[in-house]
């Protein structure tokens, strides 16, 4: 038999208070949509950046256009696989998203800024320096900077989503196409900054590097969480004991 806490441990990638040398953190569906996640985006940017012909808003100059439109066979069949893997990826993470985090509510909820979010930011610059000997406050399963990035791909990627439909079945007037277009690379560019930072906290910093590990197996060191995400092993905890109290007529076999 088996406790409503361990299985919501299971469902929700969850481990419970018991665990050994490691907590499962991510589900495989939501570790296939983070990597299937990045795969496009490097699609997408590589294609829509080769888009961009006109010398004002030519990234990588203008040359880069031409070369890559070449691999493409021509302008036409890059515009195509842009639109098309663009409409492949919107169909990809959405519903699987909705469905783990519970129509968006348990995201909501997972990136909420506390009181101990906002000393976090006070107090990170000032550690990562070495300067004073100030104690980072406890964390949520997500620290505060991974909250703020997580806020910032939402809006960023439901931006992206919706003026990239625009753009491409012409939803409404020239004018709202137009601005469709300039709203998609503004919401691009600002994401490409959240995304530089994510890849160098996540892959640089050797602090975060289990972060990253749990993406690709799923699994968290325990004394890493107990460290960065206190508040979550915390939680974890109270749910297992509270489950545990349960009269065993009440439990779920």
């Amino acid at each position: 038999l088996r406790s409503r806490a361990a299985k919501r441990a299971e469902r929700e990638g969850h481990g419970t208070a018991e665990a050994g040398g490691t907590l499962p953190r991510h589900r495989f569906g939501m570790r296939f949509l983070h990597w299937f996640n990045a795969l496009s985006w490097v699609l997408l940017l590589l294609t829509g950046t080769a888009l961009m012909i006109a010398p004002s808003f030519a990234l990588f100059g203008t040359g880069f256009p031409g070369v890559v439109s070449g691999l493409f066979g021509g302008q036409g069949n890059l515009i195509l696989f842009h639109a098309l893997w663009g409409l492949l990826w919107s169909a990809v993470i959405i519903p699987p998203f909705l469905y783990y985090k519970h129509g968006g509510i348990e995201a909501m909820r997972e990136v909420v800024l506390t009181r101990d979010d906002i000393r976090w930011f006070m107090y990170k610059p000032m550690v990562m320096l070495g300067i004073g000997k100030h104690e980072l406050p406890p964390q949520d399963k997500y620290n505060a900077g991974q909250k703020v990035f997580a806020i910032s791909a939402l809006a960023g990627t439901t931006t992206i989503i919706a003026s990239g439909l625009v753009m491409t079945f012409h939803l409404g007037s020239s004018e709202v196409v137009a601005t469709a277009i300039l709203v998609h690379k503004l919401a691009v560019g600002l994401a490409l900054v959240g995304v530089a930072v994510h890849i160098t906290m996540a892959a640089i910093m050797k602090e975060e590097r289990p972060a990253l590990i749990s993406m690709i197996k799923g699994d968290i060191e325990r004394r890493h969480a107990e460290h960065h995400s206190s508040k979550w092993v915390e939680e974890l905890a109270h749910e297992s004991k509270a489950e545990s109290a349960e009269p065993v007529g009440e439990k779920a076999s």
